[in-house]
């Protein structure tokens, strides 16, 4: 069922140079209004879910300028650096550093980089040649702290030391909102984390507010990229669970722990699974600032819980926030054999999430879905679902 929407349209001059000029067609819906890019999203998740009540979309407030995350490639030569997206044969054709898509304070710290790489020698990575240094910087803000997480991913230790003299220069500019770190990856591929990482800075996370909660990031953490629409995510999320008068959370993929903390306020206790050691370390920094002693977190395998079966049935909901591809197989069949009640499904990926619906449905119904605009102007959404178990496990 697709529920009617009224929408004011505000959006009569988002323009971008890039998308104009054809040198950056990623916001493809930059040829309507926002208004009508929004209705093109609700009759995209409508032909995924035509049978289900799908909430109205819920807009961002800042289409233009608002996202709080980049991800670049470096490319060009010295002096004529080009920040941007690779081509399928992994070029930088176009130099994008200015994308309106960004927040301010995130592109003017791109030109400060940019001419750091100059005065200091940096040479980006060139992928033919397989010479350089400089492959990738990935940018993440938080939004009300105003304090910026830069990471560099480097071919090799050569220029590091020049490096960190750029960074200095940049921290005398931003003084502490800057926390930087280097990743070394030495393969001749398109990856961004390599095996070490070499802190440039004192502080090694950044932090925002979001609802009132403190979170944390580091730079092997996930965040997402829009701020006024995660707000709204996680508290449709709070707000679900409240109704639902849920006690026990168990939270995968669970990141630093926002959905876990946002839930910890309604609950008796929550548990939140994420692999990487950062994030549950700044989970549980995050919790203590919260002053939340109902929540743990622990560092499992999300896909691969094998240990953790058996404390898997004193949770009534789940929490899933996975990648694009959705759950695992064997993932799916713990949640149907496990004794929750409710599963609230957080997915940037229309089809993985369909077929992961479709494969819990001997044992859950698709409830409610409420799409939101995470990525303006773009095809890409963010869904939350909420899955209701049918029947009861078989004793």
């Amino acid at each position: 069922m697709l529920v009617s929407m009224s929408y004011q349209d505000t959006s009569k001059d988002y323009i971008c140079p890039y998308f104009e000029d054809h040198q950056c067609r990623s916001c493809s819906l930059l040829t309507m209004t926002y208004q009508k890019s929004l209705e093109n999203k609700m009759l995209s998740i409508s032909d995924f879910f035509p049978d289900s009540s799908i909430h109205p979309i819920v807009a961002t407030s800042a289409p233009f300028a608002g996202r709080a995350k980049s991800k670049w490639a470096v490319g060009g030569c010295l002096p004529n650096v080009k920040l941007g997206f690779p081509d399928h044969n992994g070029n930088v054709l176009h130099d994008l550093r200015h994308c309106p898509q960004h927040h301010k304070r995130l592109n003017s710290l791109a030109d400060l980089i940019t001419e750091g790489m100059i005065k200091h020698k940096i040479p980006p990575y060139d992928i033919i040649t397989k010479k350089g240094e400089l492959k990738f910087i990935t940018l993440m803000l938080g939004y009300d702290s105003h304090e910026i997480l830069i990471r560099y991913t480097l071919r090799s230790r050569e220029c590091l030391e020049r490096l960190k003299k750029m960074n200095e220069d940049i921290q005398r500019i931003h003084g502490d909102c800057i926390i930087a770190s280097a990743t070394l990856q030495p393969i001749h591929m398109a990856k961004r984390h390599g095996d070490t990482e070499i802190f440039l800075t004192e502080r090694r996370h950044i932090q925002e507010t979001i609802n009132g909660l403190t979170l944390l990031y580091g730079p092997h953490s996930f965040i997402q990229g829009s701020p006024d629409i995660k707000a709204s995510l996680y508290q449709k999320a709070s707000d679900i669970f409240l109704e639902l008068k849920g006690r026990n959370v168990l939270d995968l993929y669970c990141g630093t722990g926002a959905f876990a903390m946002h839930l910890a306020k309604n609950a008796n206790r929550v548990c939140g699974i994420e692999i990487t050691d950062e994030s549950i370390s700044l989970a549980h920094r995050a919790a203590e600032i919260n002053q939340l002693s109902n929540v743990e977190f622990r560092t499992l395998d999300a896909d691969n819980l094998s240990r953790f079966v058996h404390e898997i049935q004193d949770f009534d909901t789940v929490v899933v926030n996975p990648p694009r591809r959705g759950l695992s197989e064997n993932l799916i069949n713990l949640i149907i054999d496990s004794s929750c009640t409710q599963l609230l499904y957080s997915s940037c990926n229309p089809q993985s999430l369909k077929r992961d619906i479709d494969l819990l449905a001997s044992d859950f119904c698709l409830t409610e879905l409420t799409p939101f605009d995470m990525f303006p102007f773009t095809p890409h959404l963010e869904c939350l679902a909420l899955l209701t178990r049918t029947k009861k496990e078989s004793s």
